[in-house]
Formats: structure tokens, C-alpha cells, sequence
């Protein structure tokens, strides 16, 4: 994690929205309004990747909800962690869903990654999969099916010039649904140092690349950190990035991390002034 980002997660407005739903409590199960919607990749003029990323973060007791059963009976877990979204802890579960809108020339979409806080690395992270096993499960709102075609909220949006541009939040009628065929699962996830990648194929030779006009299943994983916006790419060779939700630092975290680079700093200082002397 970067000194940008750490002052990003801890900046206003998104810092502190995080903050304050850090130290809230939600019962009732429902998607975070402003951490639902989708965004635009940035335009990478070598391979124009054109893709959206949709997202949502779900808060409260979404395990029993009926509106979110497809989610707990057709979640897979990544290798080495758990398939069972009742028995692991976390408060929140993040999901996204890649569409390849189709752009000439034709790009195909094999990777999708995130960028992690430190901190969320390792058991912060419960689980980490992807929702398809007996059903897809996918995002739907007010107009449907999220697709190609729809988005998961504001329809038809360019794409963004940046990575910190702020995504398209407004979904009316947010909500999961299930169908059969046509969503490319994952052959992977792994983490990185700290990035989370979701592999759909190797080069096209292992799994299957989303090709224009295709979009994945939901990807998720589940954790107690709150949401803030940070880096995602997708990925053929080239990247093109976009601002998604991830996981933010608690608020005790935070304090303790910018207490430690405090101690660091004068420690630092201590040694150039013993250099001196």
C-alpha cells in the first residue's frame, strides 16, 4: 500500500463515509448505496479494453435473507478457501460482475485484478470465489438482467479518463439473479503481494477469455473491512483500469498505521541527526 492510497482511504469524502460505516451497525440486509453501481474502464489507446465493471457491497444479514439466497447456494471458493458464505465470517460481501462491451479491434478480457490495502491481505479476507454451480448467479436492477446491454445502474456511460474518476452509483431495484450458461466462471484466484486477480483464462489456452459482448459470472469475496474506491484492471496482455469498491483499513487500523509511520518518520530523523553529529 502506497502513501497515496493510505491518504485516499483516510481522505474526504470516501474515507469518511468508510469511517462512519465502520462504526455503524446494519441489521437489515441491503446493497450500500454508495458502493453500488458500475464504472468504465480507462481508455488504454495500445488495446482499448472497453469493459464495465459492475459492483455492489452487501451489508447486514444477507446469509439469510431470501433475496440473496442464490448467492449463498451457488458460491464457489477460490483453492484453499471455503465454498460455505454461511460459515465465514464478515460483515461484508463485495461482488462484481465484467462485461466486455465489444470494441474494434476486438480485445478478449482474461483477468480481472484489484488492488488490496495490506492490511485486508491474508485473514481479513474470509473467502474469495466466484457464484456458479448449480445456477449463475449475476446482478439485475430495475431493467433487468445486468449484460451487455445493462448496466448495473446509469446505462451507456464513455469511457473514464482516469482510475479515480467516480463510478456511475445510483442502481434502482438492486438485486441478484440466476440463470444457466452464458457467464464465464474463474479458473483461479490468487493474491499477489496485494493483488487480488480473478483468472477466467491463460492467454486463451487454459478457461475461456470474456469475449465482446460476454460478461462474467458475480466474483466476490467476503470481509469485516468497509468499502472505499480504489484501482481495478482487466487484463489481455495490456490493461485498462477502473475505480471499484475495496476494502478500507478499520478505523483502529488506520490510526495505528499513520502512528507507525509518525515513529518511523522521527525514528528516521533520530539517525540522520546521529549521522550528522
Amino acid at each position: 500500500m502506497n502513501v497515496h492510497n493510505a491518504k485516499r482511504w483516510l481522505s474526504w469524502p470516501g474515507g469518511l463515509l468508510s469511517l462512519l460505516l465502520a462504526a455503524s451497525t446494519v441489521d437489515a440486509a441491503s446493497f450500500l448505496t454508495a458502493f453500488t453501481g458500475n464504472n468504465k474502464t480507462t481508455n488504454n489507446l495500445t488495446k482499448p479494453q472497453d469493459a464495465t465493471i459492475n459492483f455492489g457491497v452487501l451489508s447486514g444479514d444477507w446469509r439469510t435473507d431470501p433475496a440473496f439466497k442464490p448467492l449463498i447456494d451457488n458460491f464457489t471458493g477460490g483453492a484453499g478457501f471455503s465454498s460455505n458464505l454461511t460459515s465465514t465470517p464478515g460483515q461484508y460481501l463485495y461482488l462484481y460482475q465484467v462485461v466486455n462491451n465489444g470494441k474494434t479491434p476486438s480485445t478478449q478480457i482474461d483477468r480481472f485484478t484489484i488492488q488490496l490495502p495490506s492490511v485486508a491481505v491474508g485473514t481479513k479476507i474470509s473467502t474469495v470465489g466466484y457464484f456458479s454451480k448449480t445456477s449463475d448467479v449475476f446482478f439485475k436492477d430495475v431493467e433487468g438482467t445486468v449484460n451487455a446491454s445493462n448496466d448495473f445502474g446509469p446505462n451507456g456511460k464513455p469511457f473514464v479518463t482516469s482510475p479515480s474518476v467516480v463510478p456511475n452509483i445510483g442502481v434502482v431495484n438492486p438485486g441478484v439473479t440466476t440463470g444457466s450458461g452464458g457467464r464465464i466462471p474463474i479458473i483461479e484466484v490468487s493474491v499477489v503481494g496485494d493483488v487480488l486477480s480473478f483468472q477466467f483464462s491463460t492467454n486463451g489456452a487454459n478457461g475461456q477469455p470474456i469475449f465482446d459482448g460476454q460478461s462474467s459470472v458475480l466474483l466476490g469475496f467476503v470481509t469485516d473491512l468497509p468499502p472505499n474506491f480504489d484501482n481495478s484492471s482487466v487484463q489481455d496482455g495490456s490493461s485498462a483500469n477502473a475505480f471499484v469498491p475495496v476494502p478500507t483499513p478499520e478505523p483502529s487500523t488506520a490510526i495505528l498505521l499513520g502512528i507507525a509511520g509518525l515513529f518511523a518518520g522521527s525514528a528516521g530523523i533520530r539517525n540522520r541527526f546521529k549521522v550528522k553529529t
